[in-house]
């Protein structure tokens, strides 16, 4: 299979030069920098069910284990490279554009296009806000931008960011099965997949600072997430039922057991504090807003057995 069919070249020569400005900025759509951070603002705004933002998150960092350990079995080149050489671009805008097109990991799967397929096709599916073939219309125009920006700027061909985001569609099309299949937390079973995939992509990519980090993430938001539920936060805003607290109760502390004590017995220096970073903040950003309401805090530290 040839990756350069209806590929970079033809589109860069149709374009001028300072559009690659242009799709360096755009291409922050697709970034997992970006993506987190719109779906912490949708949590803490509270304006819709937690455990639907946590569900698409979920489905984010799945979509990212599993392109990663794509990258890695398939071990294809990225394209020869982009349209304006880094040392051409304004001095202002140098950096960025430098940091976007100056990747050394392989290019297929695109992980930019499944991160944003899976986050805006996840996000047009649980929100309520409008219509909803004009959420999916939207979210499959910011998939299609996202794409077109990789190709404009040389990292991906035309089948790299096709694949990625149908992987990241096929994603949110199983989480969504489930979530119409099950009552109550939706999030768990989806977080828990996610740290299943992280711990494969950990031994496929032999312990990669990047691989740590997002099991360090996978493990503290999932741990975090048992804490939010025990504490009333969850779906429906409602306490769990009884018989489930107990291994939710597990399911947090081993989560958290892990991300602080098990890296430190497998590698010593940067490793281990990228997991327990991406750890603290992933729990963070889904316990704090809970912990912040009226009685909050004292149900969290119930919910922890303090």
């Amino acid at each position: 299979m040839s990756r350069g069919i209806g590929g970079v070249e033809g589109l860069q020569e149709l374009l001028p030069e300072w559009i690659a400005l242009v799709a360096a900025a755009l291409t922050q759509f697709g970034d997992i920098w970006f993506l987190g951070l719109l779906l912490v603002v949708l949590y803490w705004s509270g304006r819709w069910q937690s455990d639907d933002i946590v569900l698409v998150g979920g489905t984010l960092l799945t979509g990212v284990g599993i392109y990663r350990t794509l990258k890695l079995v398939f071990a294809l080149p990225r394209p020869d490279g982009p349209p304006l050489d880094p040392e051409l671009a304004p001095s202002l805008l140098r950096g960025l554009y430098e940091a976007v097109v100056t990747l050394q990991s392989y290019g297929f799967p695109s992980g930019h296009a499944t991160n944003a397929a899976a986050v805006y096709l996840g996000l047009a599916a649980v929100l309520t806000v409008g219509r909803r073939r004009w959420r999916f219309a939207v979210a499959g125009g910011l998939v299609a931008l996202v794409s077109l920006t990789r190709v404009i700027l040389g990292l991906h061909y035309l089948v790299d960011v096709t694949v990625g985001g149908l992987l990241g569609a096929s994603l949110v099309a199983v989480a969504i099965r489930a979530r119409r299949l099950i009552d109550g937390d939706r999030a768990t079973p989806v977080l828990i997949a996610a740290v299943g995939v992280g711990i494969l992509h950990l031994v496929a990519s032999s312990g990669t600072v990047q691989s740590y980090a997002l099991l360090g993430a996978e493990l503290g938001l999932l741990g975090g997430w048992q804490l939010v539920v025990l504490a009333g936060g969850g779906a429906a805003e409602n306490p769990p039922e009884p018989d489930s607290v107990g291994r939710r109760r597990a399911v947090a502390v081993l989560a958290i057991a892990l991300l602080v004590v098990a890296p430190a017995g497998i590698v010593r220096g940067e490793p281990y504090y990228a997991t327990s970073l991406a750890g603290v903040a992933a729990a963070a950003s889904v316990v704090v807003p809970v912990a912040g309401r009226s009685g909050g805090l004292g149900r969290v530290l119930a919910a922890m057995g303090l």
